[in-house]
C-alpha cells in the first residue's frame, strides 16, 4: 500500500501585511498632508511667478552637504515651514475630522502669507516703498 504523505498543512508563504499603529497612521496621514501641502506651494509659486525648469525637492531636510547643493522648490529646509506644519499638526486633534485637502490648504494658505509678509517687508527697505501700496491687495 502506498504512502500517503500526511504532513501538515502548507504554510501560507506570502507575508502577511504589517499592522500599523495608531501612531503610524497618524504619522503616514501628516507625511500625506504635507506632501500634498508643497504640491500645492509649488503650484502656487510657479503658476503666477515665472520660475522655468524649478524643481520640487520632497525629501527630509537632513543637514547634509549634499542637500545644499540641491537647487529648486525646497520646503523642508525652509525652518518656517517645517514650524508651520508642526503647529498645525499639534493645533488639529484627533476628534476632528478634517481631511488631508483641507489641512494642505490651510498650510499653503499660511505659508503663502508668511512668504508675502516676508516680501514685504524686505521691499520696505526700498526708497519707493509706500504701506498703502499693499493695502487693497485683497476685497475684505
Amino acid at each position: 500500500m502506498p504512502k500517503v504523505n500526511q504532513s501538515k498543512a502548507i504554510k501560507n508563504t506570502r507575508s502577511q501585511p504589517k499592522r500599523l499603529t495608531e501612531e503610524e497612521i497618524q504619522e503616514q496621514f501628516w507625511d500625506e498632508v504635507d506632501q500634498l501641502s508643497q504640491e500645492k506651494i509649488y503650484q502656487l509659486l510657479t503658476g503666477n511667478i515665472p520660475l522655468p525648469n524649478i524643481e520640487l525637492i520632497t525629501e527630509p531636510y537632513r543637514y547634509e552637504d549634499k542637500q545644499q547643493k540641491l537647487t529648486g522648490l525646497f520646503l523642508h529646509k525652509d525652518v518656517d515651514y517645517r514650524t508651520l506644519l508642526t503647529d498645525i499638526e499639534n493645533r488639529y486633534t484627533e476628534e476632528e475630522d478634517y481631511g488631508k485637502e483641507h489641512l494642505a490648504q490651510e498650510i499653503s494658505v499660511e505659508y503663502i502669507r508668511l512668504v508675502i509678509k516676508a516680501l514685504i517687508a524686505d521691499l520696505s527697505n526700498f526708497a519707493s516703498y509706500d504701506p498703502s501700496y499693499f493695502e487693497d491687495l485683497t476685497q475684505e
